[in-house]
């Protein structure tokens, strides 16, 4: 990534702190869903399917993704 737009990346996450969740607050209310993410941090949250992934866990996926973002309309200003 250039350093401009790494920079410039950097300064809006930075500009929008307490405006988002963190990665680790995403998966613990994915966890509360049933859906076990491979890796968070405070920026980040990595999901890794594999051929083993069932359609169930993609539908829990998906209800989940939806439940989230309900939430975080109805909590919108």
């Amino acid at each position: 990534m250039a350093s401009t737009t790494r920079q410039a990346l950097l300064q809006a996450l930075s500009a929008a702190e307490g405006a988002y969740i963190s990665g680790q607050q995403l998966a613990q209310a994915l966890r509360e869903q049933s859906v076990e993410c491979e890796y968070a941090d405070p920026r980040y949250l990595v999901l890794m399917p594999s051929p083993e992934s069932s359609a169930e866990d993609f539908a829990r996926l998906q209800k989940a993704h939806h439940a989230l973002c309900a939430e975080a309309s109805s909590a919108a200003p």
